[in-house]
């Protein structure tokens, strides 16, 4: 068991982590518990469909793909260590309660991967004052949202560093790599670029048949992308706030109605696993194709600016 091989290092994060709480008040207790969720899941999924659907379509792409593989991958290593959490070895230090197990710390590594991947990947978009300001944030947030993890009592020191580390890895690999691959795939016709949205979805599930959400998510935006370029895209830019605001609000509602509407059977069935991954790919291929074809048709967007020019010379 990996908690007892290195169980003195755990042992040291325990005597930190009371370290820390030394200082614990209950207001205290509330704002950190309030904060840390900044770099929670929520938080993140809001900013990937906000930049997917309002800012730019293409970045936003990118980076909730690379997000999605980063969490995917964090879940898996989780299963695969089993470290129980803090709290669960010490009742003395909980504050909060968080669900799966403890390293690497999930926030943490979500953190370390997205705010990079913002930066770089917006950075153009900033003026001088802002520009500073981003940079700001992309250093602390990560320090901030991994302080906040031990001080709850739902990660150990060495669950965030861990985190910090993948989370870094996987902005590395979005800066560095997912360009060049991206450009390999986009060149391929239209067959070979869905199997290449399976190989990763298929490589996770053969690590871990029961972690199927991020899989599944990720391949239907994959897929949902590949057929929304050959319809003609959309262009995210374009459009007054209120428009915005309204793609977000049926976007949003959309993917939450899926959600609804699609009932899983309960876990004990055999065929839960593939209709959980079913579900999420279903949700994956509404906010990469369906929700953005609603927009077009209720004209609170566009289709990419050269498509429109096609089209039109096509009518023509």
């Amino acid at each position: 068991m990996f908690y007892e091989t290195y169980k003195g290092i755990y042992s040291w994060g325990l005597e930190v982590i009371k370290a820390m709480q030394s200082i614990a008040t209950p207001g205290l207790n509330a704002f950190v518990a309030a904060f840390t969720n900044i770099g929670g899941v929520y938080f993140y999924l809001l900013a990937m469909c906000i930049l997917y659907w309002c800012f730019d379509e293409k970045r936003g792409f990118k980076i909730t793909y690379i997000m999605l593989l980063s969490t995917g991958v964090n879940l898996i290593v989780k299963d695969i260590l089993k470290v129980l959490r803090p709290y669960q070895i010490d009742p003395s230090v909980k504050v909060v309660e968080e669900t799966e197990y403890s390293t690497p710390s999930g926030h943490a590594q979500s953190t370390a991967c997205f705010w990079p991947l913002f930066m770089f990947g917006y950075s153009k978009e900033f003026g001088k004052k802002w520009k500073t300001w981003a940079w700001i944030l992309t250093f602390f947030m990560p320090v901030l949202i991994g302080v906040t993890r031990p001080f709850l009592g739902v990660h150990y020191p060495t669950d965030v560093f861990l985190g910090w580390a993948l989370g870094a890895l996987f902005a590395l690999i979005g800066l560095f790599v997912a360009p060049k691959a991206g450009e390999f795939v986009k060149k391929l016709p239209q067959s070979p670029k869905i199997l290449a949205c399976a190989i990763l979805p298929f490589l996770m599930l053969l690590m871990n048949k029961t972690i199927t959400t991020i899989p599944g998510m990720l391949f239907g935006i994959g897929v949902g992308y590949v057929y929304l370029d050959n319809l003609g895209g959309f262009c995210a830019k374009q459009g007054s706030w209120w428009q915005k605001l309204l793609r977000l609000v049926i976007g949003a509602g959309g993917a939450g109605l899926l959600m609804v509407l699609f009932k899983m059977p309960v876990k004990t069935s055999e065929y839960y696993n593939l209709l959980h991954f079913a579900k999420y790919a279903l949700i994956g291929v509404w906010c990469a194709l369906g929700a953005p074809l609603v927009f077009i048709l209720l004209k609170i967007a566009q289709k990419t600016p050269a498509a429109a020019t096609e089209n039109t010379e096509k009518e023509e």
